[in-house]
């Protein structure tokens, strides 16, 4: 990770002014060019999370924004708290919250048990450069709030990156997504990976994607 600062330009600049946005943080345009407004923002951000406000994305700032990029953070409970009060505390749906802990029993919560929370935005981004570091973590956020989402890996590409699959449901009938069949494979891949969250969100909130329920499916 090099570290981002006034004058510094390229895909991990456009990646954290997307996040900034997403968090509601006003930087003006997702360029790429980290620019006097890029600067505040990151100034309010490291203020607001009680970081050193110097304007500079070095090893603590990125630390901190890393599970902002992952899409979730461990919550550990305290006396008193549901699965409710913890959805309604970080403003996310109940059932995004249910999927994320599958294996967590809501009725009876312990004190100091360690719960995986989404945020309320999504994971994939599909506003910036798509880059295979970007592709990996998107992977990695996604198993992290939707369990069900099995990921594999086929094989190694030209360039040696792995090829990962991402198998969804268990039915009879399988249908296949193909988004590496050139050596930058990761290049049109944010398309499967944004559609990969859409259908995930709308299974575990029991939504419809146009007249189709993901359940049936």
């Amino acid at each position: 990770m090099r570290a981002l600062k006034r004058g510094s330009r390229g895909s991990d600049v456009m990646e954290i002014q997307s996040l900034l946005a997403k968090m509601g943080y006003n930087l003006g345009s997702i360029d790429g060019i980290f620019g006097l407004r890029t600067e505040e923002a990151i100034k309010q951000f490291q203020r607001d999370y009680g970081l050193s406000a110097d304007g500079i994305i070095g090893l603590n700032t990125h630390t901190v924004l890393q599970k902002f990029l992952l899409g979730y953070e461990n919550y550990t409970t305290i006396y008193g708290d549901t699965l409710s009060s913890i959805a309604q505390k970080y403003r996310i749906n109940l059932e995004l919250l249910l999927t994320a802990n599958s294996g967590i029993d809501p009725f009876n919560l312990l004190i100091g048990q360690v719960i995986k929370v989404p945020y309320a935005f999504d994971v994939v981004d599909t506003n910036i450069n798509y880059t295979y570091e970007i592709m990996e973590r998107d992977v990695q956020g996604l198993k992290i709030r939707y369990p069900f989402i099995e990921v594999g890996i086929a094989g190694k590409s030209v360039l040696g990156k792995n090829l990962y699959t991402l198998k969804l449901g268990n039915g009879p009938v399988e249908v296949f997504y193909n988004s590496a069949h050139h050596g930058l494979e990761w290049i049109t891949s944010p398309l499967v990976m944004k559609f990969t969250e859409n259908f995930a969100k709308a299974y575990a909130e029991g939504q419809k994607i146009r007249d189709f329920d993901p359940r049936d499916i």
